[in-house]
């Protein structure tokens, strides 16, 4: 029944005579996932268009309203035709093409393995054509032996040569060989001698010297400027605690060193040195060795006036370290009062315990100073740091913060990164 406004219309005898196709259902989807289809056929168009006026079916459905065109009752999907013979032929030419790629490649193998690395050119000339029926032989030697000036040189040498194949025996060099032979001189019939030995000629041979410019000019000497170079990258090297020196070069570094930071710690180290090579009973007494003493006065007044200038200077630093503390209102407690000192007090300050401490810094070239991160200051000990910077600075040393689970994260953080400005710094847990 085709439905309209006015009534229906009964076209069941139209479909079934008039309705032969061929048929198209076509839909365009658009905004909002409506499709506007259209349905056409020829003689339906004709009845659409005389009955209602329409050139065609027109639908309005959503996702799943209209019928896709498998389903129509009696549809058959049209099959794709497959050209089997070219497929077939493909396969048969790939197939023909790896074969003899194995083929080229096992001969060629054959070939190299059978003539060796080394072979004569298959040239078409005389010798070539006589050699054509020569059936190939390998040459197989042992308890090969060679003698000269009844020195042996090889002994007991074997192998085997290939077809094809050049093989030479190495034995001593012919330099080796050539002073076996000139070991004596070659005299005539008379005995003078014509050819002298090696390094038994009298003659002297002609030589000089190579003019160059070199020879006149200086060596090893460097600029200013260079100087100053190596001086700012040594120094910013030395504070960077994560920079490693791995190889020294040949190099002055007490030129490269800039004194003026380091002159009192250098005034230590002279006076160190001193005392250590010179002591008082070999520079003052009867059994002193050295004819003159040094000292900055030149009579009794001056090194007087240098002593009390030096008890001045000495009342001043602590003033200023009074003025600096706090103190400076507070009057000096000059009574002592005697107290006996408890054992507890005494451990670990024996000789013996910080001669092994010293034999452990001397043996080590990394030394690994562990810190409490309750209290890092109090469990630092300045004097072994001090030790390791002036006399073994080649030493590494790395700090460990240890316990840090036991103090907030902010707080370890912050001594990590206070200890990381001088050595290399490690947080971890107890």
């Amino acid at each position: 029944m085709l439905c309209g406004e006015n009534g229906s219309v009964d076209i069941g005898d139209f479909l079934d005579e008039e309705i032969k196709g061929p048929a198209t259902f076509q839909c365009l989807q658009q905004n909002g996932g409506i499709n506007n289809c259209k349905f056409k056929e020829p003689a339906m168009d004709d009845l659409i268009l005389s009955l209602l006026g329409d050139a065609s079916i027109e639908l309005s459905c959503r996702s799943g309203e209209c019928l896709h065109h498998t389903k129509v009752p009696g549809y058959e999907r049209p099959r794709k035709k497959i050209n089997t013979p070219l497929i077939a032929g493909v396969i048969a030419g790939c197939s023909l093409f790896l074969v003899a790629v194995i083929l080229i490649v096992w001969y060629l193998s054959r070939r190299s393995y059978r003539y060796g690395a080394i072979r004569l050119d298959d040239s078409d000339d005389d010798n070539t054509q006589l050699m054509t029926d020569h059936k190939p032989a390998s040459l197989y030697f042992q308890n090969v032996a060679y003698d000269l000036n009844g020195k042996q040189i090889l002994a007991n040498i074997q192998g085997m040569a290939h077809p094809g194949e050049v093989m030479a025996i190495m034995g001593a060099s012919v330099k080796a060989l050539n002073m076996l032979k000139d070991g004596k001189p070659t005299r005539n019939a008379a005995g003078d001698i014509t050819i002298a030995a090696s390094f038994q000629s009298r003659d002297v041979p002609n030589a000089r010297i190579e003019p160059n410019r070199k020879w006149f000019g200086n060596t090893r000497v460097i600029s200013q400027d260079s100087l100053n170079a190596f001086r700012t990258a040594m120094a910013e090297k030395t504070s960077d605690p994560y920079s490693v020196l791995l190889k020294t070069n040949k190099l002055p570094m007490s030129l490269i060193r800039d004194e003026t930071k380091d002159a009192k710690g250098q005034k230590k180290h002279h006076a160190k040195m001193t005392i250590e090579t010179s002591s008082f009973a070999d520079t003052f007494g009867p059994k002193a060795q050295r004819k003159r003493v040094k000292i900055g006065a030149g009579n009794l007044a001056d090194l007087a006036d240098d002593v009390d200038k030096s008890m001045d200077t000495y009342e001043e630093r602590r003033e200023q370290a009074k003025l600096l503390s706090g103190n400076s209102g507070e009057a000096e407690d000059e009574a002592h009062v005697g107290m006996s000192i408890e054992p507890i007090f005494n451990k670990g300050q024996s000789k013996r315990i910080w001669n092994e401490l010293y034999r452990v810094l001397d043996s080590s070239d990394v030394v690994i100073h562990v810190l409490d991160a309750r209290d890092p200051l109090g469990t630092r000990c300045l004097s072994v740091e001090k030790y390791l910077r002036e006399e073994a600075p080649h030493k590494h040393l790395i700090f460990v913060l240890n316990k840090t689970d036991l103090v907030p994260t902010t707080v370890a953080a912050r001594w990590v990164k206070y200890f990381s400005k001088q050595r290399p710094t490690l947080a971890m847990h107890s």
